[in-house]
């Protein structure tokens, strides 16, 4: 289940690596091939890189593929169902803790890979 927190699983993931290799924002959007303010967004659950390009953003960061893509989905997720909180009605009851991933997205995206 996603939860509103979860925004920042990917983020996180990203930025304690990133932290751990010792490189900066600059290396990473030298080789990824984004720029700095976009490699700033994915870090702070501002953004997302494309899935298409996940395998290049996780040998960037030096990251288990697997478990990246679980944490983008994750957050992705997290992400949509902000957008959704947010637009629905006041009469509406949203419980954000009590939303559940969408499995579809999920299996949609790993069978890309």
């Amino acid at each position: 289940m996603a939860t509103l927190q979860d925004v920042y699983v990917f983020c996180e993931l990203l930025k304690s690596a990133r932290n751990k290799l010792g490189i900066s924002r600059r290396v990473v959007s030298d080789g990824t091939g984004a720029k700095v303010a976009t490699v700033r967004n994915w870090e702070t659950g501002e953004g997302f890189p494309v899935l298409e390009e996940l395998d290049l953003v996780c040998s960037v960061y030096n990251l288990d593929q697997e478990e990246a893509k679980h944490a983008y989905l994750l957050s992705k997720e997290a992400r949509r169902l902000e957008i959704e909180a947010k637009k629905s009605p006041k009469n509406k009851r949203f419980e954000p803790n009590e939303v559940g991933l969408d499995s579809r997205l999920i299996d949609r995206a790993l069978n890309s890979f």
